[in-house]
C-alpha cells in the first residue's frame, strides 16, 4: 500500500510538472513565432502580390520550379518597390477599380506572410455573410472593420467577429481557426484531468490514498 501511494505521488508529481513545462514551451514557441512573422512581414512591406493572368515571356525572374501546365491556373506574382509610399499608392490605384488584361481580372495585394495569409482566411465565411447582408467591412491585416448602422467597430480576430454575428442572430459557420498553440496548451490541460490545489506532501499523499481506496474490494462482495 505505501509503495503504492509512493508511485502514485510520482506519477501525480510528474505529469504536473511536465505539464507545465510543455505550457511553458508552447508559450516560448508563440512568442518566438511572432517574432519571425513580425521580422518577415518588414521584409515584404515594399512588395505586391499580383496573380489572375498568366505572363508569357516575361522579364520575370523564373522561379526554380517545374513549369506549370497549361491548365494550372496562373502563378502569382511578387513585384518589389523600391518605396513603400510607391507602393501603397499603386495598391490604391488598383483597388479603385477592376482592372482586366484582356478576359482575365487581375488582382493586386499586399505580399503577406503564410501566417498572416492563414490567419486572414479565417474571415473568409464571415465575409461572404456580411456581403450577403450588404454590410460594409475592411479587413487590415489580421483585423476586420465592420461598418454596422449603429458605428464602426473592430475586431482583432474572427473568433470575436464570429461572436458577434451570433449575439446578432446571423447564421454563420465557425471558422477553422489556425491558433494551434493556443489550443494544443488548452488540450494539455484538458487531458489531465485535474488542478494540483495543495502542493505539500501530506496532502498529495491524502488524496493518492482516497482513491486508492476507491478501488479497494469490500470484504463483504
Amino acid at each position: 500500500m505505501e509503495e503504492a501511494e509512493t508511485r502514485t505521488i510520482q506519477i501525480e508529481s510528474w505529469t504536473l510538472e511536465a505539464t507545465t513545462v510543455l505550457s511553458a514551451c508552447l508559450e516560448q514557441q508563440r512568442k518566438l513565432q511572432a517574432k519571425v512573422t513580425d521580422l518577415e512581414s518588414r521584409s515584404r512591406r515594399n512588395n505586391v502580390l499580383t496573380w489572375g493572368k498568366r505572363f508569357e515571356n516575361s522579364a520575370c525572374t523564373p522561379l526554380l520550379t517545374n513549369k506549370p501546365p497549361p491548365e494550372a491556373p496562373p502563378r502569382a506574382i511578387i513585384v518589389n518597390f523600391l518605396e513603400y509610399s510607391t507602393k501603397e499608392m499603386i495598391l490604391r490605384e488598383a483597388w479603385k477599380k477592376k482592372i482586366q488584361m484582356g478576359s482575365k481580372t487581375v488582382y493586386f495585394d499586399h505580399d503577406y506572410p503564410p501566417e498572416i495569409v492563414a490567419r486572414r482566411k479565417e474571415y473568409t465565411g464571415i465575409k461572404k455573410i456580411l456581403k450577403e447582408k450588404g454590410i460594409r467591412f475592411q479587413t487590415p491585416y489580421t483585423n476586420m472593420r465592420i461598418h454596422w448602422e449603429s458605428g464602426t467597430r473592430s475586431y482583432s480576430c474572427a473568433r470575436d467577429v464570429y461572436s458577434e454575428l451570433r449575439r446578432r442572430g446571423f447564421q454563420v459557420a465557425l471558422p477553422a481557426f489556425v491558433d494551434s498553440e493556443t489550443n494544443a496548451a488548452a488540450r494539455l490541460q484538458e487531458l489531465l484531468g485535474w488542478q494540483q490545489v495543495e502542493n505539500s506532501s501530506p496532502a498529495i499523499a491524502r488524496r493518492a490514498k482516497a482513491k486508492l481506496q476507491e478501488f479497494q474490494r469490500d470484504p463483504a462482495d
